[in-house]
């Protein structure tokens, strides 16, 4: 079990505190590994997704895996991707949201509409074949476009 306070007023996780038995724990943050034997940790988070794994030196205790999104930026994640993107909204009621998928044609693929959204909506985009796409997304008013890779 993972203990978390986030200061968003700087992107730091305080007080990152592990509720494990072990002796040393092992901490993925965005990619990248750090072993500690302190059972509290501060990590310095980006703006928008940030990733992070925890283990022990116990492999019967598993790894905790969870994701924290710092500010309100719209974030796509994994570009490239396979059958599904994740889109996050930030952390803020989305009154209104449309998300359409283009392919190189212009042609409309994928179109969708949420109301009173937060967090992370998963687009499932599993029938379409391998190529670049745009993707558009409207958050009450305002226009957001990526380009996405599907492998």
């Amino acid at each position: 079990m993972l203990v978390q306070e986030i200061n968003n007023e700087s992107p730091r996780l305080e007080g990152f505190a592990f509720i494990f038995m072990g002796d040393s724990y092992h901490i993925k943050l965005n990619g990248v590994t750090t072993n500690t034997t302190a059972n509290q940790v501060t990590l310095m988070l980006k703006p928008g997704v940030n990733t992070i794994a925890v283990s022990t030196d116990k492999d019967c205790q598993g790894v905790i895996d969870k994701t924290i999104t710092i500010g309100e930026a719209i974030t796509l994640f994994p570009n490239p991707f396979i059958n599904q993107v994740n889109l996050n909204l930030g952390n803020s009621v989305i009154k209104n949201a449309t998300v359409k998928v283009y392919d190189t044609f212009t042609k409309t693929v994928y179109s969708k509409q949420y109301t009173n959204q937060l967090g992370t909506v998963q687009i499932d985009l599993s029938r379409l074949i391998p190529g670049t796409y745009v993707i558009n997304v409207i958050t009450d008013g305002k226009q957001n476009t990526h380009k996405i890779i599907k492998q």
